[in-house]
């Protein structure tokens, strides 16, 4: 369920992100889309590390045509793989960072695994607009915004029960918004390889 539960006018875009519980909720990617004709900035290449056998950060919104580097800062080789119909790609088995980065040139959710290591999940979502962010450990984010007006807002979470609808919101002339949503989230089990118990995630 995505709920609204307070709109105020503050100095810039802020948004909290909770849970059913009320608790704050990272890794939530929020994207804003112009209801309005609006000429957008050059994506901009970034990177998603491997960390302690994790994807770090876990999710990552980029715009269409960004591309990503996936250097592996562990002593032990990785094999980053997506099936996913946004994109789908394959570096096989390496060390340190690729000589090549990834081009994500459609928008759509993009799901990282590894092909040794079954708890690996990484998330990128790719967005046509490029006003976005991912909440942070506190739940909360922000976003710079060029102009007024009508947009339409998206939340996404890795772990969010149902698809959540996008709605529309309005930006005061001072490009000031502040919200708080909520997203009803269940935890996903995946399993590890070599293991029946697999964990939570």
């Amino acid at each position: 369920m995505l709920l609204a539960l307070a709109t105020n006018i503050h100095a810039e875009v802020s948004i909290q992100i909770t849970d059913q519980n009320g608790d704050a909720l990272a890794d939530a990617a929020l994207v804003l889309t112009p209801l309005f004709a609006t000429e957008f900035s050059e994506p901009q290449d970034t990177q998603i590390d491997q960390v302690d056998e994790q994807f770090s950060p876990r999710v990552k919104v980029v715009q269409s045509g960004a591309s990503i580097f996936f250097p592996n800062q562990d002593q032990i080789r990785h094999h980053v793989y997506s099936f996913s119909a946004a994109k789908q790609f394959d570096i096989p088995l390496y060390s340190g960072t690729p000589s090549e980065p990834i081009q994500f040139d459609q928008p759509g959710l993009v799901v990282l695994g590894c092909n040794i290591h079954d708890q690996m999940r990484g998330y990128i979502l790719v967005s046509d607009s490029p006003f976005f962010a991912v909440s942070d450990a506190e739940g909360s984010l922000t976003i710079a915004v060029s102009n007024p007006g009508n947009y339409e807002l998206s939340l996404w979470h890795p772990e969010q029960e149902q698809q959540l609808e996008p709605i529309q919101i309005s930006i005061a002339a001072d490009l000031s918004f502040t919200a708080s949503y909520q997203i009803d989230t269940a935890r996903q089990f995946i399993p590890r390889r070599g293991s029946s118990s697999g964990g939570y995630f």
